[in-house]
């Protein structure tokens, strides 16, 4: 049977905010325009790290990328609840048995495909240690991939600080707009401007858990398992359940999960370390530890960090708490990531002895560049290389 999307409901009712396939009921004529009344996303196609995730055992949800292989989404994408209604009461809602992984595919574009080869498989459904079948506080769920997504920059989710009441975030998904009649859009949007009203015990609402907290707004049907991103572009919570029309949305809190998250990122890059990311390994999730780096650049602007080193090469900032990745050191001076000096490779072995003034001044530049970065190697390499050449 194809889940229902509900109608509106009063008292502490919550309901869940993922829409389901075509063809499912939609919401009367009075809801439609209420609905229609507070949205207001924008489009968002750079927002590629937030996918949709459609499932033909019935559903359809929002994602987000937060490694290679890995999606997180919400728990109610991927398996059904006691009662077909789809209405939320803590302490009876119960969640069945997941759907099969097979049945469940992500899309990495923009807008919903109909070319099959768009639709990304799924290997594995991965659940919280101990998740007990009650859909308030559990409501999160993680997708394995069956090949990486290239071309993607996953997400970071803020492992290391609880989202704060009063901050700001923006919601993005693939949900409800003004264009389905109450349906998801299958469009990817984002709605900025929102604020966290509460977190956890705060709420004082027997109906939010200590690892969930409510929002001013944003997610409607479809936006399940979409993220709510902080300022730094972090993921903050994974959207659940809300009131309609579309109003006062409960998240999953990320912070809440951490070391569930932590676990399961770092089992799946068991046997690539390098692929480790540092939010996993306990390091801070400040963005500007996670910038890409060793990319071509001629200034700041062309690096994601705002950070282009002496080399010509993106860097980013490197702290305690915020390592450089592999192949790559903390620069003591600048406390920027630098290429170790294995890696450093050619650029310092000048051979034969300069002999124009070009050649010259281009040798004393590569003496100044390995002196600016320490590499002790480096200097050593350039006086074994230089030698004078022997004239015939």
């Amino acid at each position: 049977m194809k889940r229902s999307v509900p109608r509106a409901v009063a008292g502490p009712v919550w309901v869940l905010v993922a829409s389901l396939t075509i063809g499912c009921g939609g919401a009367s004529a009075k809801e439609q325009r209420l609905m229609q009344a507070i949205l207001g996303g924008e489009l968002a196609p750079e927002a590629s790290a937030v996918v949709e995730i459609i499932n033909f055992a019935g559903g359809q949800c929002s994602g987000s990328v937060i490694g290679p292989k890995l999606v997180l989404t919400a728990r109610h994408c991927i398996a059904d609840t006691v009662v077909d209604d789809r209405k939320v009461r803590c302490g009876e809602t119960t969640f069945t048995v997941a759907d099969s992984a097979g049945a469940v595919f992500v899309l990495a574009l923009p807008e919903t495909s109909d070319d099959p080869a768009d639709y990304l498989a799924v290997s594995a459904i991965r659940l919280p240690d101990a998740a007990d079948a009650d859909l308030c506080g559990t409501d999160v769920a993680l997708l394995v991939l069956k090949e990486p997504l290239a071309g993607v920059a996953p997400l970071v989710p803020r492992v290391d600080l609880e989202a704060q009441a009063g901050e700001s975030y923006s919601a993005v998904g693939y949900g409800v707009d003004e264009s389905q009649a109450g349906r998801p859009s299958g469009v990817r949007k984002r709605l900025e401007g929102l604020v966290v009203d509460c977190a956890g015990k705060q709420c004082e609402l027997p109906d939010v858990q200590d690892n969930e907290w409510v929002g001013s707004g944003g997610p409607c049907s479809g936006d399940s398992g979409g993220p709510a991103l902080d300022r730094e572009g972090r993921v903050i919570g994974v959207v659940s359940r809300g009131k309609d029309p579309c109003r006062e949305p409960v998240f999953s809190s990320v912070a809440a999960r951490a070391d569930w998250l932590k676990a399961e990122a770092l089992e799946l890059t068991s046997r690539t370390p390098a692929q480790r990311p540092n939010w996993a390994l306990g390091y801070s999730s400040d963005p500007r530890f996670h910038a890409p780096i060793g990319g071509e650049c001629g200034g700041p602007e062309d690096c994601e960090s705002g950070q282009c080193g002496l080399d010509r090469r993106c860097t980013r900032p490197c702290a305690e708490d915020g390592p450089c990745p592999a192949d790559y050191q903390c620069d003591a001076e600048t406390r920027a990531c630098v290429a170790t000096p294995e890696e450093l490779g050619t650029s310092c072995s000048f051979s034969p002895r300069p002999t124009s003034d070009s050649e010259k001044c281009g040798w004393a530049l590569g003496c100044l560049l390995c002196l600016s970065v320490r590499r002790r190697r480096c200097v050593s390499a350039l006086s074994t290389r230089w030698r004078p050449v022997k004239s015939s």
